[in-house]
């Protein structure tokens, strides 16, 4: 039956030859976490191709006559014994790289340095038989004879595969079992082969251990690129957490194990960003953003988990009794970067954040992530917070929003919209000064408060819409008052910072004004400062370009943010409105914070405007400190047209 077989077994090597060389081809188009590991696999796979092809040819010519066929099988089987010692040479530096590239071993380690000492003595012992017959020999038919010392060629090999297995063994923790047991099966079929093809002839034991070695480690890393695209595609890249997807098998995978009533669903960004990233560049902002989430990852427990949706927007399934203790952790992430300049600099985040609870363990993962989002943005934009938890009461407001919203669509179109004009007083002369234009919506024969409305014009960025629809009226207004023979005063317009993404903003303003036939001095934009959408460049040429073209450009809500005193320290802005909330003056910290503002504006050129006062003392003080303008119920509310025009009349108050 050996003989039988050994007609065919020529054929078969060479069947399986091809087919390893094909695996080669096949592992060379793979995408390996390591190209040093998809080097030495092709390597061995290559060498493993040679080495079939080789054994094949010894096999056909064995026992052929002839001096060429001779020569061939001395050549051929040369080479047999060669490739098995490089494939094992190969192996080793595929195992090292396996290891190393999990930052374990920062140069080889001296136990695996032998294995490449052993096929270079191994090699040479090869040499010296093709000329002494060491190991073997051939008679005068051409038939192969093992030699008395043919056991030698055995050693190197064994000691070779017993060093990796035991190095294996011992760093086993560094690998997945899956590779644990490939690699393992792989030196496995090698050492069964090596005994059996010592106390058996006839039978190529070692080749085809090769093959199913070289095609095991393929399946292994077929199967490693498959989980690698699949922990790709539910991996955020930059910071390593789980993006959108991943984080909702983490949910899934919790509803079937534990009980996700004891978790809330969090969804938070990172307050100042677009501010950081104008200040440090976009490579260091990248920096903070994975530095912040790796920190917030370090805090966490085990059975809880944070990911990331993209650029600072987090998602985190955090267990209801540490509730307190990550809300106090999203108010204050310290992050450590090195400046341009090589100096060490400590940066303290906070978040806002929306948060939901899950009432039963049915629930579909990416509803709670929307809740979460919903209460994110209340707390961001409507309810000015660093947090709101999604409740009935948030779920009704919701509802009123989006029936607001469909009304909003068109209320341009049925000409819902009024502007009213809140006049600014000069604090010398007691007299009108000028006055901001507002929007007002009249829905259903009532006012809609521009809390209300406002947040949601922003949020689809229709405001764009309606801050040019404001323009034209207040452009069209103050026409009609210069043919009517008034005095119309400046009157500025608030422009949301969603307009920032227009290159063409500036323009577009210019046409405006320029298309109703005003003087540019009448018209002021105001900008208000949180502007983390955009860089500061970018609103500085925004700024830049109105002031070129004779328009006047104001801060809105000066001190009611973060970013004050950058943006005065970067742009030259005509106006500062000072924000109502530092328009405080019940205690020595506020009247020296508001005095000092008040003369930092008019150190730097601007004029300015305090915005918000409703008392005597208020007005006794802004007075007293040399502020200019009020702008506030003391004086006047937000006037209708009509009224208004019977302020041009009479100025004084």
């Amino acid at each position: 039956m050996i003989l039988a077989y050994f007609t065919v077994q020529p054929y078969s090597l060479l069947f399986c030859g091809i087919f390893c060389l094909m695996i080669f081809l096949t592992t060379f188009q793979l995408s390996f976490q390591s190209k040093k590991c998809k080097k030495a696999l092709c390597l061995v796979e290559i060498s493993c191709s040679l080495f079939l092809v080789a054994d094949c040819i010894t096999y056909l010519y064995d026992g052929v006559p002839g001096v060429t066929a001779r020569f061939i099988v001395y050549i051929s089987n040369f080479l047999v014994f060669t490739l098995v010692e490089l494939q094992l040479l190969f192996f080793n530096l595929f195992i090292i790289y396996v290891f190393m590239d999990t930052g374990r071993f920062s140069s080889v380690p001296k136990s695996l340095k032998i294995c490449f000492l052993l096929p270079v003595a191994a090699i040479a012992l090869i040499i010296i038989s093709q000329f002494t017959g060491l190991y073997y020999s051939f008679d005068a038919n051409n038939l192969y004879h093992r030699n008395s010392m043919y056991y030698i060629s055995l050693v190197f090999p064994v000691m070779m595969m017993f060093i990796q297995i035991v190095f294996v063994v011992r760093y086993r923790e560094l690998l997945t079992r899956r590779k644990i047991l490939a690699i393992t099966i792989t030196m496995l079929f090698l050492v069964v082969s090596g005994i059996l093809q010592f106390f058996m002839t006839g039978v190529a034991f070692n080749d085809y251990a090769a093959f199913l070695g070289c095609l095991n480690m393929f399946l292994m890393s077929i199967l490693d690129q498959n989980e690698t695209l699949i922990k790709s595609s539910h991996t955020d890249v930059q910071s390593g957490l789980p993006n959108v997807y991943g984080f909702i098998d983490v949910v899934d995978n919790i509803i079937k194990t534990c009980d996700i009533t004891k978790y809330n669903s969090y969804y938070f960004d990172m307050i100042r960003m677009g501010h950081l990233n104008s200040i440090y560049g976009k490579t260091i902002g990248d920096e903070i953003i994975v530095k912040y989430a790796r920190y917030i990852k370090s805090k966490i427990g085990r059975d809880e988990c944070v990911g990331r949706l993209g650029g600072n927007y987090f998602v985190a399934l955090i267990r209801c009794d540490h509730t307190d203790e990550f809300l106090k952790l999203l108010s204050d992430v310290p992050v450590v970067i090195k400046t341009l300049d090589n100096k060490m600099e400590t940066i303290h985040i906070s978040a806002n954040a929306g948060i939901t609870g899950f009432k039963s363990n049915k629930v579909n993962p990416g509803d709670y992530i929307s809740y979460s989002a919903e209460a994110l943005y209340y707390a961001k934009n409507v309810y000015k917070k660093a947090y709101v938890f999604f409740d009935e009461n948030l779920q009704k407001e919701i509802d009123e929003r989006k029936m607001l919203e469909e009304a909003l669509s068109k209320a341009i179109e049925n000409e819902e919209f009024i502007t009213f004009y809140q006049p600014k007083v000069s604090t010398n002369a007691n007299q009108l000064s000028g006055a901001e234009a507002l929007i007002r919506w009249k829905h259903n024969g009532s006012l809609v408060s521009p809390d209300k409305f406002i947040p949601i014009l922003e949020k689809n960025e229709k405001i764009c819409l309606v801050d040019f629809w404001v323009l034209n009226q207040v452009c069209q207004d103050l026409k009609r008052w210069l043919d009517d023979g008034f005095t119309p005063m400046p009157v500025s317009v608030n422009f949301s910072r969603r307009h920032l993404g227009n290159p063409n903003l500036a323009d577009e303003i210019v046409s405006t004004i320029e298309r109703n036939d005003i003087p540019k001095s009448l018209i002021e934009i105001e900008i208000t400062e949180t502007i983390d959408e955009y860089s500061i460049d970018v609103l500085k040429n925004f700024v830049e370009k109105l002031q070129s073209k004779g328009i006047r450009a104001a801060i809105d809500d000066f001190g009611s943010g973060s970013s004050s005193l950058n943006l005065i320290h970067q742009i030259k802005f005509d106006v500062l409105k000072i924000d109502r909330e530092l328009v405080d003056i019940e205690n020595e910290i506020g009247r020296t914070l508001l005095t000092r503002t008040v003369e930092l504006a008019q150190l730097l050129g601007m004029e300015v405007i305090a915005e918000g006062v409703e008392t005597q003392k208020q007005v006794d003080f802004l007075k007293s400190v040399n502020c200019p303008h009020i702008q506030g119920f003391f004086f006047d509310k937000p006037l209708e047209k009509k009224e208004f025009e019977n302020r041009l009349i009479k100025k004084a108050y």
